[in-house]
């Protein structure tokens, strides 16, 4: 019997140039509900411009793009996004509990309900006691974490997080997949990072941006071979190998859905 997964994000003949410039030709690819998906590629193939025509920050040159059956310039409260940096005025006194807020603009709750989001992620997060630190006071992994913690304060329904592993130590990033192995319960995720020949061992599947045809990139799902699992500084744990020489078919028997989701568990406040 074939298990039919719901499709959160639908990629479809996809183009973009700047200027005369061809960057993408003809991309199609999705992301499963509930599942942990690393786009990987190399500096310089596209990443970064694929993630701002998903945020709708730039407008393809032919192809759709739909996010939970939406245009992404439409659905901007559906999607959570952690910067790989963020770039701030060291001397400005903004507390962990200011930047978090940030997450929850726009959304017209009323005081008594922000306090409670915010409250939420902080717990979720495991950094109750960092509320009322300065954001340019806490480590990287602190920093991080405060960055997921509003991402996630709108419940979004797809969190992108661009290079989160970036400067952290081993312990930081071990942290770092314990909680999206715990968040891919209850949202779709989507990691992006420019080490192509491993991934995490909590990753459900590979993204291979960079593929050169005709001068421009294109996309590829590939295997990972979890027969053979090493341990990995980069992971903070176990990783796997990215076998880029065996493309995967399993998106094949995949429909397009939608289902309610919950951005925090039962069981949350037991990451820290």
């Amino acid at each position: 019997m074939i298990m039919v997964k719901p499709i959160a994000v639908q990629v479809a003949n996809l183009s973009f140039s700047y200027d005369s410039k061809p960057i993408f030709s003809n991309l199609t690819f999705h992301l499963h509900e509930k599942e942990l998906t690393t786009l990987i590629g190399p500096n310089g193939a596209g990443k970064t411009t694929l993630l701002k025509l998903l945020l709708g920050l730039l407008k393809p040159t032919a192809g759709t793009i739909h996010i939970f059956g939406k245009s992404p310039e439409t659905c901007s409260e559906l999607i959570g996004y952690v910067p790989q940096n963020l770039f701030y005025d060291t001397l400005f006194p903004i507390t962990v509990k200011a930047v978090i807020a940030q997450g929850l603009l726009g959304t017209g709750l009323v005081k008594k309900d922000l306090d409670a989001k915010l409250a939420e992620s902080l717990e979720y997060l495991g950094i109750e006691s960092l509320k009322n630190k300065r954001f340019s006071e806490l480590s990287g992994g602190q920093r991080r974490k405060v960055l997921i913690a509003r991402a996630l304060a709108a419940q979004p329904r797809l969190l992108i997080l661009d290079e989160p592993n970036a400067n952290l130590d081993v312990d930081s990033v071990r942290a770092l997949y314990e909680l999206l192995a715990d968040l891919k319960k209850s949202t779709t995720v989507l990691l992006v990072t420019h080490d192509i020949s491993l991934a995490s061992i909590t990753v459900d599947r590979v993204l291979c941006l960079g593929d050169v045809v005709q001068e421009t990139q294109s996309i590829h799902e590939h295997t990972l071979d979890k027969s053979i699992t090493m341990i990995d500084r980069h992971y903070g744990g176990q990783a796997v190998l990215v076998r880029h020489d065996i493309d995967s078919h399993e998106h094949e028997c995949c429909k397009e859905t939608a289902i309610d989701t919950e951005i925090f568990p039962s069981h949350k406040g037991t990451k820290k």
